[in-house]
């Protein structure tokens, strides 16, 4: 919620700039970026040293204080997934807070026309039924599999079970609702390309100013 209200500001003025599509299609592919982390998200996932580097932090700081051998993160509290959780969160935000306001943004485009209020009608009832209907597949998915609670796929680092299967899956239909988005007609928007160029561009300029002596 943090990063989509930070995210609409400069998501409008993305949008009025390079139109809605260009914005709605990114953002569609983003949110594939935002679940796949979960995917990779179990107890094996490989902490980055973020357990030593804190508890060493911590105790140096603490032994100041008085309590120089307590320890902030016990061993074996699942570090890596869940900073791989933060990572999806924080790109979710920004990506579903682009879908929402591009989709508005269509919605107010067709409520121009003489029918507009049955389209946006039409909208609301297909949308909900679609997320009636994609919770039932999952949950019919996930209890499908749920056998690989107890035997897990495991792909070197990596143990899936039906719940990482489950966001798999959800991905593979948000990659399809991505390509659809793209054959949506919107006179006069730039490609979704420019407007990646665009944010790459912004993000390497602000990036090479905070570098000292190399944004001179």
């Amino acid at each position: 919620m943090v990063t989509s209200l930070l995210a609409f500001k400069p998501l409008g003025r993305l949008i009025s700039r390079f139109g809605r599509k260009p914005v709605l299609v990114v953002c569609m592919f983003g949110t594939i970026m935002a679940i796949l982390p979960y995917a990779f998200m179990t107890r094996q996932t490989p902490d980055p040293g973020v357990t030593v580097c804190v508890n060493w932090l911590y105790q140096a700081v603490g032994g100041l204080l008085g309590f120089g051998q307590a320890v902030l993160i016990p061993q074996g509290t699942p570090v890596g997934a869940f900073m791989l959780g933060v990572l999806a969160a924080t790109v979710s935000g920004v990506a579903w807070a682009g879908v929402g306001l591009s989709q508005q943004n269509f919605l107010l485009g067709f409520s121009d026309l003489r029918a507009g209020g049955r389209y946006v009608a039409a909208f609301a009832v297909i949308t909900s039924l679609g997320g009636l209907m994609a919770g039932l597949a999952g949950g019919a998915l996930t209890e499908s599999l749920d056998f690989l609670q107890t035997r897990p796929l495991v792909l070197g680092p990596i143990v899936w079970n039906n719940w990482q299967i489950s966001f798999l899956a959800a991905s593979a239909f948000r990659l399809a609702a991505g390509f659809l988005a793209m054959r949506l007609p919107d006179e006069g928007s730039k490609s979704a390309g420019d407007l990646l160029r665009h944010v790459a561009g912004g993000l390497h300029r602000r990036t090479i100013g905070l570098l000292p002596g190399i944004g001179k």
